[in-house]
């Protein structure tokens, strides 16, 4: 509509306060699309902030999208734009969605930026822009193995999130609970972690949550020697995530996906076959395989 009517303020204002909703309800496809015809018809017109605001959000969405070229490409000019215009709240989102963009690929380079995101959001004592930086920080620190330090940094942004009431946000905090605990050996504490992950984004009603959380469940069951409920599992959570039109998987953990993993201890046909299981699952035929994880381990 604001395309066709010539309004592209409108679109980049609409599209750009939608990011929450394309993130939490699997709209990250139609997010980018939408954002991606607006920017190009802005492209001849003289940056602003919200059209800066809009290259940022396309970033992280990207990014979140598991498309880390495109998102680094979006990120750096979006953090290019913040910085001319010296906008402090822009800049944090546009460090901290360049953080995502290399969370998983380059961990090192994604802390340098979720730091600055992080030390500019406490220099405003700003907890809301504060909260998504320090989950995406944690999950770089684990990625590096700095282990004591991603722990902290995670439960900060569980306990922020919580405190503003935001259980989307703090349950995926959650997942650098988890991450830190799995590596330290802490098979149990990682489970419970996920448990309570799992429940939470199945109460929202948010399909990407869920996907992620049911490959961590399947990770474990591969390093636990059940890989066919690991490849049911990372089945179905590949089916949540096609039909949301894409979304994050273990690759902003470092870790190959489950399914590429578990793929190389069965036979091609065994697989094949596993993989159908999954797919045929409901959303309670789901949990209780994850809940089967958690007992056998």
């Amino acid at each position: 509509w604001s395309l066709e009517g010539g309004d592209l303020d409108v679109g980049l204002a609409i599209a750009s306060d939608l990011d929450d909703f394309w993130h939490s309800r699997g709209h990250l496809g139609e997010g980018r699309a939408a954002l991606k015809l607006l920017l190009e018809a802005s492209a001849g017109r003289p940056p602003t902030p919200l059209s800066t605001r809009a290259t940022i959000v396309a970033a992280g969405l990207a990014g979140w999208h598991g498309d880390f070229a495109s998102a680094a490409v979006l990120g750096a000019e979006g953090l290019r734009l913040a910085e001319e215009l010296g906008d402090l709240p822009l800049l944090i989102e546009a460090h901290g969605r360049m953080g995502w963009a290399t969370v998983g690929p380059q961990p090192a380079v994604a802390r340098i930026h979720f730091s600055r995101a992080v030390d500019l959001a406490r220099r405003a004592a700003d907890d809301r822009l504060l909260r998504n930086p320090l989950f995406g920080l944690s999950l770089a620190l684990g990625n590096l193995g700095e282990l004591d330090e991603a722990l902290s940094v995670s439960t900060e942004a569980v306990e922020l999130s919580e405190r503003a009431g935001d259980i989307y946000s703090a349950s995926f905090a959650r997942f650098g609970i988890a991450w830190v605990k799995l590596q330290r050996g802490d098979t149990a504490g990682a489970l419970g972690e996920l448990l309570v992950v799992l429940r939470q984004f199945r109460a929202a009603a948010a399909d990407i949550g869920i996907a992620l959380a049911l490959d961590y469940f399947a990770i474990i069951a591969i390093q636990t020697g059940d890989a066919a409920r690991a490849v049911r599992l990372g089945a179905f959570a590949d089916r949540l995530r096609r039909e949301a039109g894409g979304g994050p998987s273990t690759t902003i953990s470092n870790m190959e996906p489950p399914l590429e993993q578990a793929r190389r201890l069965m036979s091609p046909a065994e697989f094949d076959r596993t993989v159908s299981q999954g797919e045929a699952f409901d959303l309670d035929q789901a949990e209780a395989e994850a809940l089967a994880v958690q007992e056998s381990s």
